[in-house]
């Protein structure tokens, strides 16, 4: 006897960047769900003459703080990067960032325990006094860098990577999704600006990876109607997976 799964047969679109689509679309497969690989952002290096000049420096920090996966990729990859100084203590916002910095040999030192960077300052300590560099991406928000001032920590940041919106391959009337899952708040203000005023259809639901992107969301005049608990992929596909079973049992 085959037992029916809650996601069985949905179509949840994607909205993430085209390199970042097949790691969610693989998780909700596994629960039954046909993914829609619908990416409406993009990264590029950012042009900062500033952020050249940090890369070369994390040596004279007592922690990097990385914001995001991406944010490792574009700073480590960055010209001027060389070997990892041993000393400096290391920050990431989540596992997903910190699974990226290992794979560069990185060692974490400090992860909070809800994946926001609001929350890395907390999970820093005492910084009083310390100097400390955030990776970020140019439109992030700025609560992690003030957090950190107002705590005492002598902070700069390198900006090493932009988000972009693209036009997705697909319009969302062809594309009928049940269900759109946002990663970013960046991913959400393209998404608005793709409905440009319009409702989506009754039927299809947003699904947010945490309250950060849920923010975003609703700044670009978007509902949200799922918000994960967990603020990764893992976390996401989990909110869905809940939604859709009370949906079944109601």
């Amino acid at each position: 006897m085959t037992v029916r799964r809650p996601l069985d047969g949905l179509r949840i679109a994607i909205t993430r960047a085209a390199e970042q689509c097949a790691e969610l679309s693989a998780r909700l497969r596994a629960h039954g769900a046909e993914p829609l690989e619908w990416p409406l952002i993009a990264f590029a290096p950012s042009d900062s003459a500033a952020a050249d000049a940090e890369v070369g420096t994390p040596a004279q920090y007592h922690w990097v703080v990385f914001s995001s996966a991406n944010g490792v990729r574009f700073f480590c990859d960055r010209p001027g990067m060389g070997t990892w100084p041993g000393r400096v203590q290391v920050a990431a916002v989540g596992p997903q960032t910190a699974a990226a910095l290992d794979r560069r040999g990185i060692r974490v030192d400090a992860m909070p325990a809800e994946y926001r960077a609001a929350q890395i300052a907390g999970a820093i300590g005492d910084v009083r006094n310390l100097r400390i560099l955030i990776v970020r991406p140019a439109d992030a928000p700025r609560d992690l860098p003030v957090s950190l001032t107002n705590a005492g920590a002598d902070v700069a940041e390198a900006i090493v990577y932009r988000t972009v919106g693209v036009a997705p391959p697909q319009t969302l009337d062809s594309l009928r999704p049940d269900a759109i899952t946002l990663a970013s708040g960046s991913a959400a203000a393209s998404l608005a600006a793709l409905l440009a005023g319009k409702p989506l259809p009754e039927s299809t639901l947003i699904a947010s990876i945490g309250p950060a992107t849920t923010a975003g969301a609703r700044r670009a005049g978007l509902p949200v109607h799922v918000e994960a608990a967990e603020h990764t992929l893992d976390g996401l596909v989990a909110a869905l997976v809940k939604h859709y079973e009370r949906k079944v049992s109601a």
